[in-house]
């Protein structure tokens, strides 16, 4: 599991590739 913070919200994502998270569409892009 992968914590994502940005400027607007903090998002949760799944990393399914050592380069590649997986997160949900309203996680804001970095």
């Amino acid at each position: 599991m992968v914590y994502l913070q940005s400027r607007s919200e903090p998002c949760v994502g799944s990393l399914i590739h050592p380069e590649w998270v997986l997160t949900a569409a309203h996680c804001p892009l970095p």
